[in-house]
Parts: structure tokens; sequence; C-alpha cells
């Protein structure tokens, strides 16, 4: 229904830079109002900011004073909602067409295009003296994992000033399946590969891709190789960098006591093997095993809320961050064995 460059017309998209552009454009909802019909009432507290696309509109105040606004004029590309509880009525003179957007998610697209935390350009050469150029969009591909919605501001900042840029070569192993799992790493340019010695994995890697994190989550070695296909250059983040700025804002936990007092629908996950979870589990839990976790993320609901026991120890950082990931909500439920074995016991 609508374009980016027609997008960029509209206030606040116009200081978005194209790739937060194009995920701008997949977040927007379009709404089709008939003449007479109201876009939204004064008063209301609503969580999207709402843009008129085509027809006209009138919006009335608590006076009943009354303001006309066409679709194309300059007071047409302001959000007509600016604060989050409505100052006017919305109402249609023509049919409308209008689109809306979490004013959250615009918020932070905005401020990521504003604060540009990511430093400029390193200059990185290769062995033989040749200047390696990083992908212009692996910063703001990163960006929009789902992963990254959940980091303060501040913390990504941060991150940026502390990466540490790598010049790699074509065939080069990053690192290496077996090894301790001491740094965290975003390709910035060139392909790569994640496979395993029993070639039960093959992930394909392009800029603005991570990985590393699974073995500083979990406090074990590496489960996988990641190989060069290209030369390129690595971003490496320090396990002590990652646990501040990443590890400790994503990973959210409940107590087991609180549980139970959940209004909100919710699963739970436990990630532990077969013959662990026949020894004792979380009741009503699920049993998917870690190694089996992404298989299985189709089949998850995305609407619910789901626990990973805190019993699985380090597997269970790994499943919350795998599921983060995915655009999940989780989170970890502390204690989780006291109530596994106090029900067991009883």
């Amino acid at each position: 229904m609508i374009t980016d460059d027609v997008l960029a017309r509209f206030e606040h998209f116009d200081k978005l830079t194209p790739h937060l552009l194009l995920d701008a454009l997949d977040a927007l909802e379009f709404l089709r109002i008939d003449e007479g019909g109201f876009l939204f009432k004064r008063g209301k507290s609503l969580p999207e900011a709402y843009y008129l696309l085509d027809g006209s509109l009138d919006l009335i105040d608590s006076n009943f004073n009354t303001s006309s606004i066409s679709a194309g004029s300059p007071e047409a590309l302001s959000s007509l909602n600016s604060e989050p509880v409505t100052a006017v009525t919305a109402r249609a003179t023509s049919r409308v067409l209008a689109f809306a957007i979490n004013r959250d998610h615009l918020s932070r697209l905005v401020s990521y295009s504003q604060s540009n935390p990511q430093p400029a350009a390193e200059r990185v050469f290769g062995t033989d003296g040749v200047e390696l150029v990083e992908d212009d969009d692996w910063f703001e591909r990163l960006l929009d994992s789902h992963l990254f919605s959940r980091i303060p501001m501040a913390h990504v900042q941060q991150l940026f000033t502390r990466l540490r840029s790598i010049p790699v070569k074509a065939g080069e192993k990053i690192m290496r399946e077996g090894e301790r799992g001491d740094y965290f790493y975003v390709l910035a340019s060139g392909n790569a590969v994640i496979t395993n010695a029993l070639g039960t994995i093959r992930v394909d890697l392009s800029p603005g891709m991570s990985f590393g994190e699974e073995a500083i989550l979990g406090r074990t070695p590496r489960n996988a190789s990641v190989t060069m296909l290209t030369d390129g250059v690595i971003k490496r983040l320090t396990e002590e960098d990652f646990n501040e700025l990443i590890r400790r804002p994503v990973m959210q936990y409940i107590d087991a006591a609180a549980v139970e007092a959940l209004s909100e629908p919710f699963n739970v996950i436990d990630v532990k093997m077969p013959i662990e979870f026949r020894c004792g589990h979380y009741p009503g839990a699920l049993n998917i095993p870690l190694v089996r976790l992404r298989d299985h993320l189709k089949d998850l609901a995305s609407s619910k809320l789901y626990l990973v026991p805190d019993d699985a120890e380090g597997r269970a950082e790994i499943a919350a961050h795998i599921l983060c990931q995915a655009g999940f909500n989780v989170r970890i439920i502390k204690d989780a064995a006291g109530v596994i074995y106090g029900q067991q016991a009883g």
C-alpha cells in the first residue's frame, strides 16, 4: 500500500536510514475508515502513532473546535496523535486510508538512526596490504534482530565502541569446535559457515549475523566451528563485555513462587535430556531437549510467554537466548529445583 520512498516523507520516518525504513515499513498496520467513521477518539491511551495516507479528516478537540486535514498537505505528514493519550477525535470526512505503527518501536528506530552508535568504520587491512571494506548495512541488520530489540540504547552505544575489528581470510577458522568460548562475534563483511564434526550443523552466515554466544552462556566448549568462505572482517566482543552489555539486559528471570500468580498464559519448556526429565521436572513442563529446540520453534505460539526452569543450569540461559532470538517472550524460573524436588517429596 505504500513504498519506502513515500513513507520517508512522513515525520519521524524521514530520519530513518534506508535499512531501518524497511523495518518500519514491515511494522505498519493499515486502516480503512468510511466517511463519518472514527479513526480514534479523544482521551484514548493508544500505543500506536497514526498517519493519514489518503482522504480527509476533522480533528475535534474537547471544546468542539474543529480543524480539517487532507492527505498530501504538510500537516498530514505529521502524526495525528503526537501524545500517547489522544487530545482530539479524528472523524473521517471522506473515505480514509491511514497507517499506524507502535510508538515505542518507531522511537527506537529513530534513536538508532540519530544516535549513530556505530563508530566510523575502522580501516582494516588484510595480510596482503589490501584494505578490507565492511558491509555498509551489517550494523543495521544486527539491530533489526529480535535479540537486540531488548537491549537498551545506552548499551548499544557502548557495544559498538567495544567491538574490535579483525581482518580474516577465506578458509580461516574464526572459532573451533571443542575450544573454550571466550568471545562473541559479529560478521561485518564477507561470508562464513557454521559446521560441526558430525555434519549435523550447517548455517550460512552473512554480514550482520552474530555467533559464539552459546558457549559463553552455557559455560561450555564450542559445539561447532566457524569458517570464512571469503575474505572479510569480523567484530569481536570479550566475554566480560558480552555479559555486561547483552547477557544481563536480555535474560529475564521470575521466582518460582511467582509463577502461579502470572495472569498471562504461559508454557514451561524443560530443555534437559529425556532421561534427566524423567528423574524430575517442573510441573506441567514440556520436554524439548536443547539440541532440538531450534527445530521446534515453528511449533510454538508466539502469543504465549515461555518459562524455562533453571535446573537445566547453563542450558536454561542458552534456551532463553535462542527463544529471544526467535522473537519469543521468555523468562527463566529461578530456584526451580525447590519446586521440582519439593513436589516429589510431598
